[in-house]
């Protein structure tokens, strides 16, 4: 079963790698059919000028009430986990592309049986990644697949819970001595990324390398500090010797 709980730092909030190791290359159903959240792809990713455009349905198919968070629908891009610099051979990984947000909020919205909740997306092409000990940021492109994380709670009182706990430990300055969590289930989807390019070879639609220690930092405020970009392209160069990115966005542009 493909669930997993809802934990959000209330400061600095780093969208993690979570390492999972899959080869099949098509657009693939829902993990846990029999879980009471639905998703289903209602239009099938396509490149629109420059966004990644999809459409996607979020259903209550139980018999009750769930209740969705507001920071409840979570998306990432496959990424190559490399060990170090010197490595040719890396680790699936994903980088979150869309969910993870500094406005935090641990509100709710019900959703009756058999309702269904609208999703329409346009991603960005690249995505910035930073390392805190290197000091360096730069852009990576959307190569490879998308994770789809929705999460949901079971009943009210879960839900109502989980705000509690998360209020309590906010107060508390993240320190709780309570030891039960209450924490939102999840399900997942995963999506093939087309090519931008029309008939592009498989190799340039590959997952983008990155080292060990590389994630997303929400809000991305390093982009103002020229000397980690500068790091950055240094690294991106590096890596482009060795991997090839025939299809990448100009690794220059914001």
């Amino acid at each position: 079963m493909w669930s997993r709980p809802l934990r959000l730092p209330v400061y600095l909030l780093v969208a993690s790698v979570a390492h999972l190791v899959t080869s099949q290359e098509t657009n693939q159903a829902q993990k846990d059919p029999s879980a009471p959240l639905t998703i289903r792809l209602t239009t099938p990713p396509h490149w629109e000028k420059d966004c990644l455009a999809f459409g996607l349905d979020r259903t209550n198919s139980s018999s009750s009430s769930l209740f969705i968070p507001d920071m409840g629908l979570y998306i990432s891009t496959s990424v190559n986990d490399l060990s170090n610099e010197t490595s040719n051979e890396g680790t699936q990984g994903w980088i979150n592309v869309y969910g993870a947000s500094d406005m935090v909020s641990w509100e709710a919205r019900e959703l009756l049986p058999g309702a269904t909740l609208h999703d329409q997306r346009c991603l960005y092409p690249q995505v910035a990644i930073i390392d805190m000990k290197r000091q360096s940021r730069r852009l990576i492109p959307l190569h490879g697949k998308l994770r789809i994380d929705a999460y949901y709670f079971l009943n009210e009182e879960n839900w109502r819970l989980s705000k509690s706990e998360h209020e309590a430990m906010l107060r508390e300055h993240g320190a709780s001595n309570n030891t039960k969590r209450h924490y939102a289930e999840a399900v997942t989807q995963f999506i093939v990324i087309p090519c931008r390019e029309s008939g592009c070879d498989p190799i340039c639609n590959q997952p983008p390398p990155i080292l060990h220690g590389e994630n997303r930092v929400v809000p991305d405020v390093f982009y103002l500090e020229p000397d980690w970009g500068v790091r950055g392209q240094k690294i991106t160069d590096e890596l482009s010797l060795k991997f090839p990115a025939c299809s990448d966005p100009n690794p220059r542009s914001r």
